[in-house]
């Protein structure tokens, strides 16, 4: 048995980037993973407060002089520019993926 836990530690690399590397992966989709829940999660109570409008959220708003019409356009382009840089965070993930990949198979 330790021989075989021997050779599996000789089989797996040392090499101190490839660990960084492989951590900054693991830490990449976690991050990926979060973001796409918190960006789920906004979006259904933003779709309930959309369905009842209630009057407080136009409050905590800025007041009354505020239209439903304009929170809705300010919250398609937060949640669009969230989506672009989500995509953009998770090419970079995927990169560092691949990256990962073949420095373990080379």
């Amino acid at each position: 048995m330790a021989k075989e836990k021997a050779e599996k530690a000789a089989s797996e690399s040392t090499d101190p980037f490839q660990r960084r590397l492989a951590t900054a992966v693991w830490a990449g989709w976690c991050t990926v993973l979060i973001w796409f829940a918190v960006m789920t999660f906004s979006w259904v109570i933003w779709l309930v407060f959309l369905h009842i409008k209630p009057d407080c959220v136009r409050f905590m708003w800025g007041g009354g002089d505020l239209k439903w019409a304009t929170m809705q356009r300010m919250v398609l382009w937060f949640f669009g520019v969230f989506k672009m840089l989500l995509f953009a965070f998770l090419v970079v993930v995927m990169f560092l993926s691949f990256w990962l990949r073949r420095l373990k198979q080379a």
